[in-house]
């Protein structure tokens, strides 16, 4: 089963898979950031709980986002060496 794995398509499409989906996590915790701290403007008495609320979810996103960056680096480098590998026909 690994092996039919290793040699079809899985690693190829989900590095890609795995790219776009940081790109839009990422785009989305940033927007999600913005918008919070735009309505937490508003509202003096609350500002400073909702900035720090805001500020903690974009870092705990970014986090989130590291990973999975690493995650698509790393699958990169093992299509790499999968085409390396592969005997020439």
């Amino acid at each position: 089963m690994l092996k039919g794995l290793w040699q079809h398509h899985l690693i190829g499409s989900f590095r890609w898979i795995c790219l776009w989906g940081t790109v839009l996590y990422t785009g989305i915790v940033m927007t999600i950031h913005a918008i919070a701290l735009q309505m937490g403007a508003g509202q003096q008495d609350i500002s400073p709980f909702i900035s720090q609320v805001a500020n903690d979810f974009q870092q705990t996103g970014f986090h989130g986002s590291m990973m999975q960056i690493v995650i698509s680096i790393v699958l990169f480098i093992l299509q790499f060496v999968k085409r390396k590998w592969q005997p020439r026909q």
